[in-house]
């Protein structure tokens, strides 16, 4: 098998293996959030009354469900990792974590799970402007953050 073919398919493998992880899980996360009732706020009528109408049915909806991704993806890059520490530490090809390039995307995701769960949390402790968590223009401008420090390390480290 050639190495490009061996790439395509462990991360058509790896990809199945997240989602398959994160359908199995999920359902007890959203039990978790609806028990710690972890779900969305509503701007009350006076603050936002034409808002407060369209969303009532959003109403303790869960949120911070991008724990789903972020957390199956670090379980199985630290299996992966894990895995080929005990088989063979330098040959395994199923390591992403041993390519650099693999860092910066691990670093986008991190950051902005951050941010979204930053946000999630001050959504759900009515914190914030209008206890709605960030604002809009907040949360751009940090994905903005993100989004240019990824594409410095783009151009300064990997060439």
């Amino acid at each position: 098998m050639s190495p490009s073919n061996f790439a395509v398919i462990r991360l058509l493998v790896l990809t199945f293996a997240c989602f398959l992880i994160a359908i199995a899980w999920a359902p007890i996360l959203i039990r978790l959030l609806k028990k710690y009732k972890l779900g969305k706020s509503i701007r009350d009528a006076e603050s936002a009354p034409i808002m407060a109408g369209l969303h009532a049915a959003k109403a303790g909806t869960p949120t911070m469900g991008g724990l789903v991704v972020w957390v199956t993806v670090a379980v199985v890059m630290a299996a992966t990792w894990s895995t080929c520490k005990l088989v063979d530490g330098s040959s395994c090809g199923w390591n992403f974590l041993s390519r650099s390039q693999t860092l910066l995307p691990l670093g986008a995701l991190v950051a902005a799970a951050i941010v979204g769960a930053f946000d999630d949390y001050l959504n759900i402790k009515r914190i914030g402007p209008k206890g709605g968590g960030l604002r809009m223009r907040h949360r751009l401008l940090s994905y903005t953050a993100i989004a240019l420090v990824c594409a410095w390390w783009f151009y300064a480290k990997l060439d």
